[in-house]
This record gives structure tokens, sequence and C-alpha cells, in this order.
């Protein structure tokens, strides 16, 4: 894989989100010249015009802002909250939320796929079936505990939005090499198994 990328659709919340610090007296220019890099200032000062795929350490220096004015890992997913509404109105994101609707293991097929809409070259391996799940994000090594947190409430809490789906969904492994998002179902919950099982059907096939 070549060196890990963002997109513009995960890195303009943060863009934003510094702004809108700026903007309120929040934050100091000489401090964020001192975080930032060349590139993350100009996607701040222009989040409109962000590029497609974004170098990691351009990303890493908008998250360091952000999770230091939010509180790291805890505040960074506390946050996602109230950005991941706006995503569904994606053109791709809302493709997949809706491609998902009639798959028994849809969650998973939203995590997955919605992975490889905002990490360049996203390398995902599934497990699941009815009852749970797991889909791991292989090849973050490189990236901080804190950006790995903001992926996984990102994708998570997307995932949420799916009707029939998961509700409790996790993650884990911020502090190790890949991130696990997973879930289970309660023994409550009813499966309505004529869906279609595209993910399990191609772990089936590997």
């Amino acid at each position: 894989m070549q060196d890990l990328q963002l997109s513009g659709l995960f890195v303009a919340p943060l863009a934003g989100c510094v702004a809108s610090w700026i903007d309120a007296g929040k934050l100091d220019d000489d401090d964020l010249d001192r975080i930032l890099t060349s590139n993350a200032r100009a996607m701040v000062d222009a989040p409109s015009e962000l590029v497609d795929w974004i170098p990691l350490e351009d990303v890493e220096s908008l998250v360091r802002v952000v999770a230091g004015q939010l509180g790291a890992a805890a505040g960074l997913v506390e946050w996602v909250e109230s950005v991941v509404g706006g995503w569904s109105e994606d053109i791709q994101v809302s493709s997949i939320l809706h491609g998902a609707t009639s798959l028994i293991d849809g969650t998973g097929y939203v995590v997955a796929l919605t992975s490889e809409r905002l990490i360049r070259e996203a390398n995902w391996r599934f497990e699941g079936s009815r009852e749970r799940f797991s889909v791991r994000l292989l090849g973050l090594e490189s990236a901080s505990t804190d950006l790995k947190a903001l992926l996984g409430a990102f994708l998570s809490r997307l995932a949420q939005r799916l009707e029939g789906g998961f509700d409790d969904l996790r993650f884990e492994g911020v502090d190790d090499e890949d991130l696990c998002i997973f879930g289970e179902r309660s023994s409550s919950d009813t499966i309505d198994g004529s869906g279609e099982s595209r993910l399990h059907r191609a772990a089936l096939i590997a």
C-alpha cells in the first residue's frame, strides 16, 4: 500500500471545525502555524477546495488541533455524532446505505465500503453472520491513536444509521496496527433471513 491518504470527506469536517474556532477567536493564528502543515493551513482557509486525497501528515496536523480542543479520543468520538448526519447526503455514502438495506450483513457492508470512501486503497477484512460481524482495517500502523479513534467513531456511528442493522457498534485497536469495528445482535433481535448476504458470500468464495 502507498503512504496512507485520507479523503476530503473525512478531512472537511476537521478543517471546517478549525476554521470555525478561528472565527470565534478560540485559536491563535501563530499557534496554528506552528502545528499545521502548510497544506493543512490552506485547507482551513479554503475548505471548499479540498482535493480528493490528502496525505497523512497534513491530516494528522488537523487532528492534533481538533483533539487538543475537544479532549483527545473521548471528545473526538462525541464530536463525531454532530458530523455523521451530513455524511448521509454524500452521493457515494447514501448509495452505500441504500444498497445495504436488503443485506443480512448490511452493517458490515456499510463499514467496509465506507472505509474505501475514507481511506485510499483501504485494506479490510470482513468476518460475520446474521448475529455478529467485524470489519478489520489493516495497514493503519502509521496513523495516530486519535486518528484511528476518529475513523472508528465515524464508521460505527454512520453504520448505526442503517435501518434494521446492528444498534450496538463498537471499535477497538486504536493502540494497535489494525482497527476493528464490530457488533453483535442481542438474542431478542429478529432478522429476516431472506436478505442477500453479499459480504458473507464473498468471504466464503475467498
